[in-house]
């Protein structure tokens, strides 16, 4: 397994956060995006006028695991507590297995290589239900 720099501060040797407790923070490793991201995406593959819904799931059925994992997310470096987007999650915090996946570089490639956004995945707090 090739590894990638996290960017993560948490000061753990592997640069992971730390494994979430019962009641403790949750965390996700992957790219945020916005719902018209996935929907130009879609329309560049050959399903033009899906709806969100619709275009998470061709992207779902494109990726290697041929599944989705997302969530909301707060990116606080650049948005403060304000802002909520959607995470395209590869890796979280709830179990070491899990957390591992963010150190995995072919991982992490396999899907760039299908969604094709620049920017790298980062550790992001998850926005729980209101």
């Amino acid at each position: 397994m090739n590894q990638v720099n996290t960017s993560v501060s948490s000061g753990s040797p592997d640069g992971l956060p730390p494994l979430r407790e019962c009641y403790g923070e949750f965390k996700a490793f992957g790219w945020d995006h916005e719902p018209p991201d996935v929907v130009e995406w879609a329309a560049k593959h050959g399903y033009p006028n899906e709806i969100y819904v619709n275009a998470m799931d061709k992207l779902a059925k494109s990726l290697p695991e041929n599944h989705i994992r997302i969530t909301r997310v707060r990116d606080k470096k650049t948005y403060g507590d304000k802002i909520c987007k959607m995470c395209l999650v590869i890796a979280t915090n709830r179990s070491d297995k899990d957390r591992q996946r963010a150190l995995d570089k072919e991982l992490i490639e396999s899907y760039r290589a299908v969604h094709g956004w620049d920017k790298p995945p980062q550790w992001f707090d998850y926005v729980p239900d209101f």
